[in-house]
């Protein structure tokens, strides 16, 4: 057991997959010596929440947010039962994160503040500045939330990534810098749009967490460097990092990202005109998307009945509490019937709501279960329907663009006719235009897959927009789906000059700046 345990400490950043198998192995020999009772009991539970605490953080990575929030329940019980307080706030410190990642911003800043005073209060000053990034991460995601107080929410955002950088500098606390710089980064390269200062803070964290061999981190490095040379048009070097981190986040098995570093691998050659690859990756992008998306709907089901079981447990706990006091009084005052008849009546009503209660609960998961599995079923149809229409849409672009194509040949033909030139007849003319099937129901019928499928992007840019037009809206629409200037003027029946003409009217209507990415402001909504 302990060897294990010392191996999965050992292990923890340099080899991750290694390091959780030792402490499951860890996990399990604890679990059968309190089984056997008899031996220093609260030693053996503070072990196990201290493994729980680690194995919180694999499931977390891995994007199983469910399995990662039992396990924050489970350690935080053990420490309460066992009064251990100084490492109590590293379980509220994932509760929160857990929260943070799910948008429950209200519950994520109750228990960060509640973990950080818990640091304070028992002197543990590493977890102090990790939560003061903490709580800076959360206000930049509310701010970018928030409408008509974000550039205030975002200041104070700022703000206090500042003081958790100075605070870790302090320390002297490696992992506490490295990771106080690479969240810094993120929010200057992003919201800030000043890449070239959070390719410097980047390049610092990576060479702390390389210093460490925290391989976790170093994957998130590659990848923001990875965004940000891709920002400052520097695609070659972009792919380089872009493809360290797809090996890492494979290693690591970090499903809940690798999908985006196949993104950004595929935006990457996409930008040096490397056509082939990019659509390799992309694919790899889309399939690995549809499949978290499936997961997700699961998990977010499952973690409302975990969190559910949760306080059935607590409250199980409470009655269980009340028995042992009900019986201690009943042993003390044996002689008073009329006492005892009423606690015998108080404890039949207890069962019989505990029952109630059982058979309600038991009712709800198996409900829960099922719409899982009906929410499940359809999210694979949906996704099996979304792909033949695009394969469609595809499809009648492509016939499109050769449609127009003949309208062309066969304009210069009649040109030709009228000049007189040899080689062109009106028989040969007609001929061509009787092998021309394209007419203008199959255009209209590609823009109409095109609006099934945006819908839901274009009542988000509608609200966010009001003043676009309806030619507006298609044109976005388009740029949404990845659609080339040459397709989209092909599917309006215009010149590319035109589209280029519409495309900075967007961008004057929106308000974006010359600089900023019309493409990626469209995919943000």
């Amino acid at each position: 057991m302990e060897q294990n345990y010392l191996l999965g400490l050992e292990l923890f950043y340099p080899n991750p997959m290694s390091s959780k198998a030792h402490f499951q192995k860890s996990l399990q020999r604890i679990d059968s010596v309190l089984l056997k009772g008899g031996l220093d009991t609260r030693f053996y539970l503070f072990k196990k929440a201290h493994i729980l605490d680690k194995l919180f953080n694999f499931s977390r990575r891995s994007g199983n947010y469910l399995e990662a929030l039992e396990l924050a329940q489970q350690s935080l019980q053990i420490k309460e039962k066992i009064g251990e307080k100084y490492s109590l706030c590293v379980s509220y410190r994932a509760m929160g994160l857990i929260m943070m990642y799910e948008d429950n911003y209200e519950k994520a800043d109750v228990y960060f503040s509640k973990a950080y005073a818990l640091s304070i209060e028992n002197q543990n000053p590493a977890i102090s500045g990790k939560l003061l990034v903490d709580k800076a991460r959360l206000l930049r995601d509310l701010g970018a939330n928030t409408r008509g107080k974000r550039d205030e929410i975002m200041q104070k955002a700022e703000n206090q990534y500042k003081v958790a950088i100075t605070f870790a500098d302090s320390l002297g606390y490696k992992s506490c810098i490295a990771y106080a710089y690479e969240r810094y980064a993120s929010f200057i390269g992003g919201a800030r749009r000043n890449e070239e200062k959070a390719l410097q803070l980047v390049s610092k964290a990576l060479g702390l967490y390389q210093e460490l061999d925290n391989k976790y981190w170093i994957e998130s490095c590659y990848n923001r460097m990875g965004s940000l040379y891709r920002h400052l048009d520097r695609p070659e070097e972009a792919i380089l990092y872009f493809r360290k981190a797809i090996e890492l986040a494979t290693e690591l098995e970090k499903e809940n990202t690798l999908h985006l570093r196949y993104l950004g691998l595929s935006n990457s050659y996409k930008d040096i005109k490397d056509y082939k690859n990019a659509l390799t990756y992309y694919s790899k992008f889309k399939a690995l998307l549809v499949k978290r998306m499936n997961l997700k709907n699961t998990r977010r089901i499952a973690q409302k009945d975990a969190a559910f079981t949760y306080e059935k447990q607590k409250a199980l706990d409470s009655l269980r509490f009340v028995q042992q006091k009900n019986e201690a009084e009943k042993a003390i005052k044996r002689k008073a019937d009329f006492r005892l008849w009423a606690i015998s009546a108080i404890l039949l009503l207890i069962v019989l709501i505990a029952i109630i209660a059982y058979l309600a609960i038991k009712k709800r998961t198996i409900e829960a279960e099922a719409e899982a599995l009906r929410q499940l079923e359809k999210n694979s149809m949906l996704a099996v329907e979304v792909s033949e229409q695009k394969q469609e849409i595809l499809a009648l672009v492509d016939e499109n663009i050769a449609h127009q194509r003949q309208k062309a040949l066969l304009k210069q033909n009649l040109e030709k006719l009228a000049k007189r030139e040899e080689g062109v007849t009106l028989k040969s003319i007609l001929i061509d235009l009787k092998t021309d099937g394209i007419d203008d129901s199959k255009l209209n019928m590609v823009k109409e897959n095109i609006d099934e499928i945006t819908y839901e992007f274009k009542r988000n840019l509608r609200k966010k927009h009001p003043e676009l037009s309806k030619t507006d809206m298609e044109i976005c629409s388009f740029i949404k789906l990845g659609l080339s200037r040459k397709e989209i003027a092909n599917l309006r029946n215009t010149s590319i000059y035109a589209i280029k003409s519409s495309r900075y009217r967007l961008k004057k209507k929106m308000g974006l700046s010359k600089e900023e990415n019309l493409e990626n402001y469209l995919d943000s909504i």
